[in-house]
């Protein structure tokens, strides 16, 4: 809630905090256990630097997670990575925009 005294209501400069112009999405990624994640994460990390539509602040991260059974021996890796909001979804509603990521992932 937000109190204005209606002598300055149209006078005065309203942010809104919550609105953002990037939002950051992760993505989970399963490859086999035998590769060294001292060698896999440098490749995910350029494969990110050659994406389009990422931005390059804050930068994006990949994360060695675990090593779980799924089908036999995985390793799990996690990238974060920041997209502008308005370039993607300018003509999306909100319904849409969650129904695209997850549809995305």
């Amino acid at each position: 809630m937000i109190s204005v005294p209606n002598g300055h209501g149209p006078e005065a400069q309203i942010h809104n905090f919550n609105s953002f112009d990037s939002i950051r999405l992760e993505l989970s990624i399963l490859l086999d256990a035998v590769y060294h994640p001292e060698k896999v994460a440098p490749l995910l990390d350029e494969a990110m630097e050659t994406a389009e539509n990422l931005l390059d602040k804050p930068t994006q991260q990949v994360r060695f997670r675990s090593v779980e059974w799924e089908f036999g021996w995985v390793a799990k890796y996690e990238l974060q990575f920041w997209i502008e909001e308005k370039k993607i979804f300018s003509r999306f509603s909100i319904i849409e925009k969650k129904r695209y990521l997850k549809d995305m992932f």
